[in-house]
């Protein structure tokens, strides 16, 4: 993101609404990108185990049947009237092999031929010799019959040779019900290693060759997409042990991602949705954070407007422009009240300007005065040393007493740090005194627990004395006096338990008490410490006062030598009574200026 489209003229709330938008856009983008990716693999992985499950059913339900048809012919060759391979005797179990074949409707016909391959015996009653490729000494065989019949055949052993054959034709029809119940959207094959279908709904299709099942069939099982017949097509192979046939269980990918079309359709409108409602919350969260800038925009032109009586912003918030709205209307306030001394200031200025003026003015009338005035200072000054005599001797009685307060004082500090280690004994003799409270609360505890226990033993020593009748009337007695003792006693402890209890809410009321006292006193003590310094400052200045006095008198006697130069300073006096007058003229021209610019402010 450009990060300059800060600096662009856009209005505010604009550049908020796209840097917002976009801040929330780009990762929902991105997690919808991963969710989607996520969600049509965990979706294509569904659908490849789902026709994968469905091959595998099929496979299971053939091996199944035909497990039940081999041990069928394994349990036939091992009757004895099969292994004697004699005509006559094996026509006997001719209702045995017919209830067979009507159980088993995959059985079309069960038969028996001698070691030449030449049939003895048919369930069909039919005679002559079959090939010998359908024929295998050293165990079973499966061999194609014609398109839906094949051939399972098991020799028949005396004493380890090869007396002849039982075999079955096994009717594949019934492999046509296994795929009639699975896999209703796609297509479902029987087919042979070389790639031959050998079994469909659709017969048209039998035997028709799909050389792409030549590199499938030589593994176990396999998954993929393959091109038939110009149609995409998801495959799943599998195997059935012990044949040379295999399952193949395919289905349209278009009918196969069906719901990954539905899943990216979906995944589409959340992303617009989620895409609008960014939009909506970034014009809403711009709209919200311009609004209050711009109150505090128009509230920062009032006061440059100089109108100090505009409203006080609202504060909404703790956050950075709340800390801005807070600031300004403390600016504003503070400009008002600047504003308003100083305009008092000028008022005052105003009026001082006009009695310097006065004053000025009446400079040399009071300078005149103070010319005939100085013939009555000599006599003032001779009464001035008369008084500083009189002043002196009060001085050093007042200083004697201070001496005597400051004693007092030092006094009174020393008895309030006594009170305050008494307060602290005190404090830690209710401390251990709470100790000893607790230490009781435990051991009436135990005393509650010896009484339940007691009472306990009481009860139960009644309950054997009543079992005893008028032997135990006695021990019943003594049962029920231990039981009113364990009472009483549990009530006795109990009270004391109450007393304890008051006992330590006294002494923690007695802590507080003297928590407070100790406080107090500590509070006197400093109180008396800083007046016994109050006192010594008293006598310093006291001190420092005699001195002054005894000063002032050499001072007086100066002044009378001094008043030939006063005269002369009245001259000058007058002249700068004069230039007074030409600067308060001054002053209150700049008064006049400076009270202008104030009413500029609306306050």
């Amino acid at each position: 993101m450009d990060l300059n489209i800060m600096k662009t003229n856009m209005k505010l709330w604009k550049k908020l609404s796209l840097v917002i938008g976009i801040s929330i856009v780009i990762p929902v983008l991105i997690a919808s990108y991963f969710f989607t990716t996520n969600s049509l693999d965990n979706t294509r992985g569904n659908i490849y185990k789902k026709n994968e499950n469905i091959a595998q059913n099929v496979k299971a339900r053939i091996e199944t049947t035909l497990n039940g048809v081999e041990t069928i012919l394994k349990t036939i060759r091992n009757i004895d009237t099969v292994k004697s391979v004699n005509p006559n005797a094996i026509a006997w179990q001719d209702g045995m092999f017919k209830n067979i074949i009507s159980n088993y409707q995959s059985i079309d016909e069960i038969f028996i031929t001698n070691q030449k391959y030449k049939l003895i015996y048919s369930t069909l009653e039919n005679k002559g010799r079959l090939e010998n490729k359908y024929f295998n000494n050293s165990g079973k065989k499966y061999n194609k019959f014609n398109n839906q019949i094949t051939i399972l055949t098991y020799p028949i052993r005396q004493e380890e040779k090869v007396v002849g054959y039982v075999g079955a034709k096994v009717n594949l029809a019934f492999i046509k019900s296994i795929f009639k119940n699975v896999n209703q959207n796609g297509e479902n094959y029987l087919i042979s290693t070389q790639g031959d279908i050998l079994l469909h709904l659709n017969e048209e299709k039998i035997d028709i060759k799909y050389p792409i099942f030549t590199k499938v069939n030589n593994k176990q099982e396999q998954t993929k997409e393959i091109e038939i017949d110009g149609t995409t097509e998801l495959v799943n192979y599998k195997k059935i042990n012990n044949t040379r046939w295999g399952v193949a269980v395919h289905l349209p990918t278009k009918v196969a991602y069906k719901n990954i079309r539905k899943t990216q359709i979906f995944s589409i409108i959340i992303i617009i949705s989620v895409i609008i409602l960014a939009v909506v919350i970034s014009l809403l969260l711009s709209n919200y954070i311009s609004e209050r800038i711009l109150k505090v925009v128009d509230f920062a032109k009032e006061l440059a407007k100089g109108n100090l009586n505009t409203d006080s912003i609202t504060q909404e918030s703790d956050d950075e422009i709340g800390e801005l709205e807070s600031s300004l209307n403390k600016m504003k306030q503070d400009l008002k009240n600047i504003v308003s001394d100083l305009y008092a200031q000028i008022e005052e200025l105003s009026h001082h300007s006009q009695d310097l003026s006065v004053v000025s003015q009446e400079s040399g009338h009071i300078v005149e005065n103070t010319r005939k005035n100085l013939e009555s200072l000599y006599s003032g000054i001779e009464e001035v040393s008369s008084n500083n005599e009189e002043v002196t001797a009060l001085a050093q009685e007042t200083n004697s007493k201070t001496q005597v307060g400051e004693a007092n004082i030092n006094r009174t500090i020393s008895k309030m740090e006594e009170i305050n280690k008494s307060v602290i004994r005190s404090q830690s003799k209710i401390n251990n005194l709470n100790d000893i409270s607790g230490e009781i609360s435990n051991i009436l505890e135990i005393i509650n627990s010896i009484a339940k226990q007691t009472n306990l033993l009481a009860l139960n020593a009644s309950i054997e004395a009543a079992k005893a009748r008028e032997a135990g009337q006695g021990f019943a007695v003594v049962a029920q006096e231990i039981r009113s003792l364990a009472e009483d006693t549990t009530g006795a402890t109990e009270k004391i338990e109450d007393l304890v209890e008051e006992t330590y809410k006294q002494s923690k009321n007695s802590l507080e008490a003297i928590d407070e006292v100790k406080s107090k006193t500590e509070i006197g003590r400093k109180e008396a410490k800083e007046t016994g310094e109050i006192f010594v400052e008293i006598s310093n200045s006291i001190e420092e006062t005699s001195v002054n006095i005894q000063h002032s008198s050499e001072v007086s006697q100066d002044l009378v030598y001094e008043s030939e130069e006063i005269k002369e300073t009245s001259k000058k006096v007058d002249q700068i009574s004069e230039k007074m007058e030409s600067s308060a003229s001054d002053l209150a021209i700049m008064a006049e200026k400076l009270e202008k610019t104030i009413n500029n402010f609306d306050f």
